[in-house]
């Protein structure tokens, strides 16, 4: 399956290549000699501070994927952590995808192309509807850590 990149990602040309570089230069993408499985589309969202993110548009790839039933927690639920002059601690994961890394026969899933060159993602994707349940499950141990300190 081979889908073309979004309008967004040619007219944002430099963002992507140095947002692909960048992912390069992390280790969270591989340039492979031979195209994927599934090349999925690329997009560019630009927010209204003008701040640009890249988008593997993985939908067409979603649709094979089990959907797992997922509930996050709220502010209801930190309630019961405080008491009066307990101390509070809180951590920002930034790009908290990319610490889980994708099994290696995966990768030809979670590929696309930009310049003739295929790539592949090695971690876990934003846009893959399986990965916030994914995440979570795996950051539950160190939430659970955090519950026997309190």
């Amino acid at each position: 399956m081979s889908f073309k990149n979004y309008k967004s990602a040619n007219v944002h040309s430099n963002f992507v290549n140095e947002a692909i570089s960048e992912l390069l230069n992390i280790g969270c993408v591989i340039e492979t000699p031979f195209q994927p499985f599934v090349v999925n589309p690329l997009s560019v969202a630009v927010q209204s501070s003008g701040k640009k993110r890249l988008i593997l548009d993985l939908n067409e790839l979603n649709v094979f994927i089990k959907k797992e039933k997922i509930t996050f927690e709220d502010w209801k639920v930190a309630l019961n952590y405080f008491t009066k002059d307990c101390y509070q601690f809180k951590f920002d994961l930034k790009s908290g995808y990319f610490h889980y890394d994708a099994c290696t026969k995966q990768h030809t899933y979670l590929g696309f192309c930009w310049n003739n060159k295929f790539y592949c993602f090695t971690v876990l994707a934003f846009g893959l509807s399986s990965a916030p349940y994914l995440f979570t499950k795996c950051l539950r141990p160190i939430v659970n850590i955090g519950d026997k300190m309190a």
